[in-house]
């Protein structure tokens, strides 16, 4: 199993956060198509998929995706409002066709700045032998990009 951690310090609360996670017009800007499934009042449930080109995988795993790669990105919460000063996220994804598990744990908490600091703990797991720990090790810098990204969207400090 590969870990890997990303933090930031955003100028939203955990409640707005959750919303701009949950913007379709930001998934579609980046070529995902979306399902929001319950909103950030209701507990967020969506699901996400993302065309992957070839080469934002590693080596070890190209050969097992076709021509039309995705990344499948299912993300729940348990119900926030405006007022929350903590929320959790969690990030089940997969990319079919390639024997890799991730599973993305985001911590949000707001600080006495009225900011939020934002954890991510990002867990990619291979159940292949043999090769398994070269496909972790080759998606982690890939994953880790593919969640930054989405944090981009975010206004830091």
């Amino acid at each position: 199993m590969q870990r890997a951690e990303l933090k930031r310090k955003v100028a939203l609360g955990p409640a707005q956060i959750l919303d701009v996670l949950a913007d379709e017009d930001t998934w579609r800007a980046d070529g995902a198509s979306v399902e929001i499934l319950s909103c950030r009042a209701d507990g967020l449930r969506l699901t996400a998929t993302m065309p992957l080109a070839r080469d934002q995988l590693p080596a070890a795993a190209q050969s097992f995706v076709g021509a039309d790669a995705r990344v499948v990105q299912h993300m729940s919460s348990e119900p926030v409002s405006e007022t929350d000063d903590e929320a959790t996220v969690d990030i089940e994804a997969e990319v079919p066709g390639v024997a890799i598990d991730v599973h993305v744990e985001i911590s949000l908490v707001r600080d006495a700045e009225d900011c939020t600091d934002l954890h991510a703990l990002i867990e990619i797991a291979s159940s292949l032998p043999f090769v398994g720990h070269a496909i972790e090790s080759g998606a982690r810098p890939h994953i880790a990009a593919m969640i930054s990204t989405r944090f981009d969207h975010l206004p830091t400090l």
